[in-house]
């Protein structure tokens, strides 16, 4: 791992400028281009501050432009910052850690722990209690997408297809119910939409499945 130099860029920015580079000459833009898209997510960037950055002449990297540049490459924080297929990560000048770990700590499913200043993760299952949050939200997710889903066209109300779907329904809006049960130990906010709370509501309703009472107003 190499080390910064006084001024230099600090061993994140350092890796984030190569990355930014390859995906920068992957989607054909030239500095110019990138410098012009990053100003257009209200960061005041031109084709200087690019190179500056992929020559490792940028000493670092705010929270506002990374998340800027995310939304440039269209590609998710996490894997700007650290994707499998490219290796390792520098998080510090001390620490370089495989890009997998980087992921699964950034979420909540690794926890750091320091051996004489060295770095490790914690044994198997030692995940962080706030993976419980982000996994229930995760699951509301996946249940919005099955509760979308349109119902068969039935022949009749005994239709087998039909009341397969319904079941189904009903099965998903029961973990909805009670993985509400688990996000409020967390005081947080639900990611749902106006939409899809009716959503909930409408279909707890037609199914004998109650969950909006649990979501609240």
């Amino acid at each position: 791992m190499t080390q910064s130099t006084p001024g230099g860029p600090d061993a994140l920015t350092r890796s984030l400028g190569l990355r930014v580079r390859q995906l920068r000459d992957a989607r054909g833009l030239s500095q110019t281009d990138l410098g012009a898209r990053m100003t257009e997510q209200g960061l005041s960037w031109s084709r200087t501050t690019v190179a500056k950055l992929e020559s490792g002449k940028r000493g670092s990297l705010s929270v506002s432009e990374l998340l800027g540049l995310s939304l440039v490459f269209d590609l998710p924080p996490l894997l700007l910052l650290a994707d499998p297929r490219h290796g390792r990560v520098d998080i510090t000048d001390a620490h370089s850690i495989q890009a997998w770990d980087a992921l699964f700590w950034s979420v909540g499913l690794r926890r750091p722990r320091f051996n004489d200043g060295r770095l490790s993760w914690g044994p198997p299952g030692a995940v962080s209690p706030m993976f419980e949050l982000i996994e229930a939200g995760l699951k509301i997710e996946d249940c919005m997408v099955h509760l979308r889903e349109p119902a068969p066209v039935a022949a009749s109300a005994d239709d087998p297809a039909q009341q397969w779907h319904e079941e189904q329904q009903r099965r998903v809006l029961k973990m909805i119910r009670a993985t509400v049960n688990t996000m409020s130990k967390f005081d947080a906010p639900l990611p749902l939409t106006a939409s899809d709370v009716e959503l909930v509501r409408q279909r707890g309703t037609e199914l004998g499945v109650p969950v909006f009472n649990e979501i609240g107003d």
